[in-house]
């Protein structure tokens, strides 16, 4: 499912990378990784808290993701407070999974 967000990420930001194509797609490659590290992580929890590390880990992504499209693409409105609200959603959401998930 991570896929479906990253894959269009990349063909979108590809002709615009020029010399960082490489670094770019390594850092997406990691990113794609965390996700799916968060679901592992979760699916080996019991069902409750410990799920949310799942969508915190996408919304994370989904901030990188406006960041790259405003670096190499191009600015766009609201930019900002999207990059904050799913940068801090995806922290707290990974962070709430993981605390409550450990009492």
């Amino acid at each position: 499912p991570v896929l479906v967000l990253a894959i269009p990420l990349i063909v979108l930001l590809v002709p615009h990378l020029g010399d960082l194509l490489i670094p770019v797609v390594a850092y997406m490659a990691v990113s794609v990784a965390v996700c799916w590290r968060a679901a592992a992580w979760a699916a080996s929890h019991p069902p409750g808290w410990a799920t949310l590390a799942v969508p915190g880990a996408v919304a994370f992504l989904i901030s990188d993701a406006f960041i790259g499209v405003h670096k190499f693409v191009g600015p766009f409105p609201g930019r900002d407070v999207a990059v904050m609200t799913t940068y801090w959603l995806g922290q707290a959401l990974m962070t709430i999974s993981i605390v409550v998930s450990a009492v």
